[in-house]
């Protein structure tokens, strides 16, 4: 959720894997708001209905098959992106995406970058992601570095 007080300053407090949204369904909090009046002292109650965001899910191995931790995992659209670091067991889960279409790219020390289905940084495969969805199976197995 945000807010905008009088000075001018926001304040977003969405819960992790649900996506921003403001009031009336406007999400820029950089363009005009529905203006809200609370008298000092007063309470207001303003109904919400938050929107969870896609959850994309994986794991990485290197060519043995063994899990590689520390990846850093960046799913990205044209207007939206989730970050997401592997566990010591290889896997990820990067939350709170948008409905669109992404590339999902996998980056660690002493591998190549790549992206999902061994495509390359500059030319990655588009995967559609709806949401409120949970997606898994974006697995990677990363090269040694060369």
């Amino acid at each position: 959720m945000c807010f905008l007080n009088n000075e001018g300053f926001s304040n977003h407090a969405t819960p992790e894997g649900y996506l921003d949204q403001c009031y009336r369904g406007q999400t820029e909090p950089e363009h005009a708001w529905t203006p809200i009046t609370v008298a000092g002292g007063a309470v207001t109650t303003i109904p919400a209905h938050l929107v969870r965001g896609a959850i994309v899910e994986g794991a990485v191995t290197d060519t043995s098959g063994q899990p590689v931790a520390g990846v850093e995992v960046v799913a990205y659209s044209s207007s939206d992106s989730a970050f997401a670091t592997t566990a010591a067991d290889g896997t990820y889960t990067a939350i709170g995406l948008t409905t669109g279409t992404y590339a999902i790219c996998f980056s660690a020390a002493a591998y190549q970058t790549q992206c999902y289905k061994n495509a390359s940084f500059s030319n990655p495969r588009q995967v559609n992601i709806r949401q409120n969805t949970i997606r898994t199976g974006f697995d990677a197995v990363l090269q040694p570095a060369s």
